[in-house]
């Protein structure tokens, strides 16, 4: 697995069906240093689930932190948040 800064890359670590529905809503950010890019996050301000919750923020994104244990149960939290 890809760690760059505190986020998991997720290009390498969502299953392929849930990548196929939200590839167009990445946020990827690039090292100056090393030119390396990565998908650190997930854009749902527009998501169903931000207009369901009533959830106010401002462009909110959503990671995997890179030392998380869990990373099975934040699959599961983007599969809910899209409805997969």
């Amino acid at each position: 697995m890809v760690r760059w800064a505190a986020f998991l890359d997720l290009k390498e670590v969502l299953p392929p069906d849930v990548y196929d529905q939200v590839k167009d809503q990445l946020y990827e950010v690039t090292n100056s240093e090393t030119g390396e890019t990565i998908a650190c996050g997930i854009k749902i301000g527009n998501s169903d689930f931000l207009k369901k919750t009533g959830l106010t923020m401002n462009d909110p994104i959503l990671g995997i932190i890179s030392n998380s244990t869990r990373t099975d149960t934040a699959v599961k939290l983007i599969r809910y948040v899209y409805g997969l």
